[in-house]
């Protein structure tokens, strides 16, 4: 089977409706969802998302947090997008909060 991509990120998540909504907007699209696990493509970058209910507290490992404890404590993922101030309105009018969503310019070359 060929590889889509080099590294796999897999986020742990309560609702996969605010995963859709949000990664969409970055111009993610839905590749493959079941029950329990949901699969979205950007061109070659791809992420995996784990639980879409309340399944993911009971996690082996994940479970062992407390549910008010923040989610993706201490990680950064960085997204490279095209045309980055439209997006930066997109997502914060999508009820992100802001503090979670850091969207910077960066000159490639």
């Amino acid at each position: 089977m060929a590889m889509l991509t080099d590294v796999y990120i897999e986020l742990h998540v309560p609702d996969f409706k605010r995963a859709i909504e949000f990664y969409s907007r970055l111009g993610f699209k839905l590749l493959w969802r079941t029950e329990d696990y949901l699969v979205m493509k950007r061109k070659r970058s791809i992420i995996n998302f784990f639980g879409g209910s309340q399944k993911v507290y009971s996690h082996s490992y994940f479970g062992r947090f407390k549910k008010t404890t923040k989610c993706g404590f201490g990680v950064e993922i960085i997204i490279p997008v095209d045309q980055v101030e439209p997006r930066r309105g997109e997502i914060w009018k999508s009820g992100t909060p802001k503090q979670l969503v850091s969207v910077q310019a960066m000159r490639v070359g």
